[in-house]
């Protein structure tokens, strides 16, 4: 017997979580997103506010470039720490 043989896991073996991606609609595996939800609620959404923990707001921007929808305004803050209630509250009254 060679050395380490046996060790390896099968190339071809399912992960032990139960999940067998070749059997999950197509969507589940390639879109993270799910688009039609976001494009719904968005379109009907008066105001569109975007408060996130990222400089260059990602997330504005994935919704943006899957939806073609934009937000209104963003309200960004990227120190590492959380949003405080009053920061979200003066964010949102500004605009």
């Amino acid at each position: 017997m060679g050395l380490n043989q046996g060790r390896h896991r099968r190339r071809d073996a399912r992960p032990s979580n139960g999940w067998d991606r070749d059997k999950l609609p197509p969507d589940t595996v390639r879109q993270s997103l799910p688009t039609s939800f976001v494009d719904r609620v968005l379109s009907t959404a008066g105001q569109k506010i975007m408060v996130e923990n990222n400089y260059s707001a990602q997330m504005a921007g994935l919704i943006r470039e899957k939806t073609g929808i934009a937000m209104d305004n963003k309200i960004v803050k990227f120190d590492g720490r959380p949003f405080s209630q009053n920061e979200v509250y003066e964010g949102v009254k500004t605009y």
